[in-house]
């Protein structure tokens, strides 16, 4: 808590909410202008974090989120840096994860992979390819 207090007394820093479920992340089009003008470094944390919802369910908001991002990164007349942070899940199921085993064998057209990993993880891995 105190980093984050530290960021938002500093006047380079500015937190924009959002809707990672919805186009311009729910920003009309004026905030939406003006938040890619404005901006140098996009920062995206949010994601919704389910071990039972299927990947389906978690699309929108999980790799939909990322997706509005990077179009904010390209938007406003010069390139952004995006800081993505992922998770462990992208490489593991939480099982996996909790008993230490190695990166598994993973590919998209592996339907039982994608399941395997539960659909956190397979949005967070979704996001990584972007």
């Amino acid at each position: 808590r105190a980093a984050a207090k530290g960021l938002a007394d500093d006047t380079r820093v500015r937190l924009v909410a959002g809707d990672c479920g919805q186009d311009r992340l729910g920003m009309t089009q004026k905030e939406w202008d003006l938040v890619a003008r404005e901006t140098s470094v996009v920062v995206h944390n949010a994601a919704v974090v389910s071990w039972i919802k299927p990947h389906a369910s978690l699309h929108a908001v999980n790799v939909g989120g990322t997706v509005q991002c990077i179009k904010m990164c390209t938007s406003g007349g010069r390139a952004k840096r995006l800081l993505y942070v992922s998770s462990i899940s992208a490489y593991q199921s939480h099982e996996e994860s909790m008993k230490g085993m190695e990166e598994p064998h993973f590919s998209f057209e592996d339907g039982a992979a994608m399941e395997a990993m539960g659909g956190y993880g397979s949005t967070k891995r979704v996001s990584e390819e972007l």
